[in-house]
Parts: C-alpha cells; structure tokens; sequence
C-alpha cells in the first residue's frame, strides 16, 4: 500500500470518528451526486502532490519528499429561518454558521493529531511519529451550489497539505533461507593463485 492510500484513509476514519455533527457522513474519492436530507456532510478530495528529491540524486533519487494537496469540503443546506423572508436569502447565514462551525472541528481534530499517528497501532506518544511530517492548513474558501435565487447548499473548503516521505526504492529482502556457505579469498588473487581461499563457512541455520 502506497503511504498516500494510508494517509487519505487516515484522515477520513479520523474525521468520521471526531466530526459528530456529520454523523458519519464523510465521502472520499470522486464527486457523486448527494441529496439534500444527507446534508450536512464532508467530502474529502485530493489535488496535486508535489514531489521533491530528498536524498540521493536527481538522477538516482534515495528518498523523495512529497507534499499531498487534500480539498476537504463541508456541505450545509441553506435552510431557511422562518423569521426571514425567502426573497432575501442573504439575511439568512445559519448555513454559513453551519458549516463554520463543522469547518472548526474539522481544524482543531487535524491540528491534535497533526503527524497522523494517535490512532495507529504502534503509536508512541514519546516520539510522536505518524504517517505524515505535520500538516497545515493552505486556505479556507467558501462557495454555494445552485444559483443565486435557488441555492441548494452552502460550502465551506478548507484545503490542507500534508508532508511525507517515502523510498525511491522498493524495499526487496531475499526469502528466508535455511542454509548458508561463504568463502573468504585472498588479496589480489586471480586464475594462476595457488589455493585462493584462506577460509570457508558453512552451514544449516
């Protein structure tokens, strides 16, 4: 599993798991259609990555740096206050209240564990490893869907970056063995050279 799949999953469990105004409603991956009764909801999306040499060579890179872009989406529906008249949509902001308030929580769960690392299983809290490097919020960027007589929900965004790094290499380890033989040869030796190893081992494990 590539450490991206890990971290895009990461952060949707943790967000099904704090975000309690949302009930569980947290989708990852691509668009699909959503029906206002299942409002308010999250939906979480992914932008590009940008990725870095960070050890070795450009030629022969050891490890690479990268920087995952994530849209995290907050969906309110922009319902109505009976006291408001609906001629007059923008006297009603209990959406935006809304989805501010989800935008919140969806902030300070990120920023507690902000290595992605409380909720694994070999979690240290000494060492504060996790799946990530740290995170931090880029921007936060409101929007409607629908039109401006007929606006069908209210988004709050909030785009987040997430720093990781994984091996240019993909880590291959010999199968486990039973028995083993080496030979160690002297200095310098070649064809002509009389008796060329000057000890062997050898053995069952």
């Amino acid at each position: 599993m590539h450490n991206r799949t890990a971290v895009r999953k990461y952060i949707q469990k943790l967000l099904k798991d704090t975000v309690t105004q949302v009930s569980g409603r947290v989708w990852s991956g691509r668009p699909s259609p959503r029906f206002l009764e299942m409002l308010p909801c999250v939906l979480i999306s992914y932008g590009p990555e940008q990725v870095e040499v960070l050890s070795g060579s450009e030629r022969i890179p050891k490890e690479y740096s990268r920087r995952l872009r994530m849209q995290i989406d907050v969906l309110t529906r922009d319902t109505q206050d009976p006291d408001v008249s609906d001629f007059d949509p923008e006297e009603n902001d209990t959406a935006e209240d809304e989805a501010d308030l989800i935008a919140g929580e969806i902030e300070k769960n990120l920023s507690d564990d902000w290595t992605l690392g409380r909720n694994l299983t070999d979690w240290n809290p000494e060492l504060g490893d996790g799946l990530s490097l740290g995170l931090r919020i880029m921007s936060t960027d409101p929007y409607s869907i629908g039109n401006e007589i007929d606006v069908r929900a209210c988004v709050q965004r909030i785009t987040i970056e997430v720093p990781y790094i994984t091996p240019a290499f993909i880590d291959k380890k010999y199968a486990t063995f039973k028995e083993y033989q080496a030979d160690w040869y002297k200095v310098g030796y070649n064809e002509s050279t009389k008796d060329p190893i000057l000890t062997s081992a050898k053995g069952n494990l």
